[in-house]
């Protein structure tokens, strides 16, 4: 395999890795402590960044406001948005520009001068002649610097801005001439996106006359619960993905950034989907152990052949902190083995429609108290972690699974009072038929998603469910009264749910959620959304800034003051395959 790193595109605080080898004339492997590793940055005497945003590269500057003796580093803008955006400011150096350019022959100086801001009466941009460029520049003298003498490299702030080069040279010789070096080079240094933070939730009936916040909520510690698709490695191979570099596509680059984000969550609970099986048993498994969690896992009842000549499999993994809750019980839904009996009355292409290999994964929790009393209530939690079928074609297929999921927790919980949280990726758009049945308690028969589907599916599709009331947490963004005006113009206020959740070339929409019992839990915060900007600045999820197509969210939950009657029983019932 020939040299190459894990990723064209450095990242400050992002280990390059150097994937491959170097073989010697005879074709053996040469080992790694018969090779020398040297990393390089080019840099010159001025880092190239955007004076207005210091976390971007600068693709453009503009020489009017060189001329005019401004310092160098002002006229440098990120994009042409950059430059636009920050007109009004800008167009007051170019005033200044005017004056000098009106009392001095420019072409002396080697300018062109086609500059339309040279008008005093100018008043917005024309990019096109908005540059002065300099016919005589000198040319930039670059200088390899060396930054590291290891096989991989982590950058630091002192790269961003600059190429890395990677040279290896092997130390031994064939029949005495020195075997030539490798050189690898990069694309400029990135810095990763600013980190999302969590943003508090103002509750919905705070305004009442008669609202006592401390007597709505138990003692009981609150926690906090992570949804996460992270796109299993098997399914980057398929082409969907082609404005991504090959380099940010590989998994030892990616997870990486995963793990990264994940752990700075710090979330109590962690629900993952697209988890490959090898992946969860040799990463994802013993690198969040190390950070205090237990891990569940379960894999589809199918998998991919891939190009390792193998079927890889892929599944939901949920951990939770150790130190915050014990599991009680566990259950699994695996959706064709439970559809077995229902497509006997089928024909074929239906019966093939409904056999899809997703699975749901549900867990009791039970929350560790700190300081508990005798007469403390136990606390636990019903979390069900899953990922529902993709095919667009089959949306009743969708409700039929998340239909399935429901009535399986309604056997759980039936008679305690155990809050639930659904957790996972639905491949269904907000108000499609799955969303509604979950939100609403039930789906109407004449909804859109069902117009074309036979009566002999219909019913055995659940169009209405018993559990307490579920909501969506992000919704709790969509509130005027939570203030957060940067949040709410990231919702879709016909949905209340977040614009997208998953960015890819074709499409962007939400399709990951987060639901609760809305009677027994309050939402105290949300991890902040992504903007659009960042999701589409390289096309589309992922790049080499994210490492999913998806995007993670977060909720922190507190409990709700319970009765004496509703603390009586908080049993689950026995359930589905264990």
């Amino acid at each position: 395999m020939p040299l190459k790193l894990n990723s064209e595109t450095p990242v400050v605080g992002c280990e390059i890795i150097l994937i491959g080898s170097i073989h010697s004339n005879a074709g053996h492997v040469i080992p790694d402590n018969l090779l020398n590793f040297n990393w390089y940055r080019l840099q010159n005497q001025e880092r190239l960044i955007c004076w207005v945003h210091p976390s971007k590269i600068a693709t453009f500057q503009c020489r009017a406001c060189a001329v005019s003796g401004k310092s160098v580093k002002e006229t440098f803008h990120c994009c042409v948005k950059c430059y636009n955006d920050h007109w009004l400011n800008h167009h007051k150096s170019h005033l200044r520009v005017t004056a000098s350019l009106q009392t001095t022959n420019v072409a002396d100086h080697g300018y062109d001068c086609t500059c339309s801001s040279c008008s005093a009466f100018d008043v917005s941009p024309t990019f096109d002649k908005d540059l002065l460029v300099n016919k005589n520049a000198k040319a930039v003298h670059w200088l390899w610097v060396k930054v590291g003498d290891l096989k991989t490299y982590t950058p630091t702030i002192e790269d961003f801005g600059y190429r890395l080069k990677l040279e290896v040279v092997p130390t031994i010789s064939n029949a005495g001439i020195p075997l030539a070096p490798t050189e690898l080079k990069t694309n400029h240094v990135i810095i990763a996106p600013p980190p999302r933070y969590m943003i508090p939730i103002t509750p919905l009936d705070c305004f009442s006359n008669n609202f006592n916040l401390e007597s709505q909520i138990c003692a009981a510690r609150p926690f906090s619960v992570l949804s996460y698709n992270v796109l299993a490695d098997m399914y980057t191979m398929t082409g969907k993905f082609y404005h991504c570099p090959a380099g940010a596509l590989d998994w030892e680059y990616r997870r990486q950034s995963l793990l990264r984000e994940i752990v700075r969550y710090e979330a109590d609970i962690i629900c993952l989907q697209e988890v490959q099986s090898d992946h969860f048993e040799d990463f994802f498994k013993p690198e969040l152990q190390r950070f205090g969690y237990s891990a569940i896992y379960k894999q589809k009842t199918s998998g991919l052949f891939t190009y390792k000549r193998q079927y890889t499999y892929e599944g939901c993994a949920t951990f939770f902190r150790c130190d915050k809750f014990r599991q009680i019980e566990k259950y699994v839904l695996e959706f064709n083995t439970i559809a077995q009996e229902l497509i006997k009355s089928l024909d074929e292409d239906r019966s093939r429609s409904m056999m899809k290999h997703n699975v749901a994964l549900i867990v009791i929790l039970e929350a560790i108290e700190t300081e508990p009393l005798c007469d403390t209530p136990i606390h636990r939690i019903c979390v069900a972690n899953v990922h529902v079928s993709a095919d667009p074609k089959f949306t009743d297929v969708k409700l039929w699974q998340v239909g399935t999921l429901i009535e399986g927790l309604e056997r759980i919980i039936a008679h305690s009072y155990i809050p639930v949280l659904i957790c996972g990726d639905l491949n269904s758009f907000p108000r499609s038929a799955a969303h509604s049945l979950v939100v609403n308690g039930k789906v109407d028969r004449m909804h859109e998603d069902l117009m074309e589907t036979p009566d002999d599916i219909i019913q055995h599709l659940k169009l209405s469910h018993k559990l307490p009331p579920l909501a969506s947490a992000y919704s709790s963004f969509s509130r005027p009264a939570n203030g957060d005006s940067k949040q709410r113009s990231m919702m879709n206020p016909n949905t209340m749910e977040p614009r997208f959740t998953i960015a890819r070339p074709d499409f962007r929409s939400a399709i990951d959620y987060i639901f609760y019992t809305e009677d027994m839990l309050r939402v105290r915060s949300l991890l902040e959304l992504v903007h659009v900007g960042f999701a589409i600045r390289d096309t589309a999820l992922p790049s080499a800034l994210w490492p999913s197509d998806h995007i993670a969210l977060m909720a922190e939950f507190s409990w709700k003051t319970r009765s004496k009657n509703q603390i009586a029983d908080t049993r689950p019932k026995a359930y589905g395959y264990v």
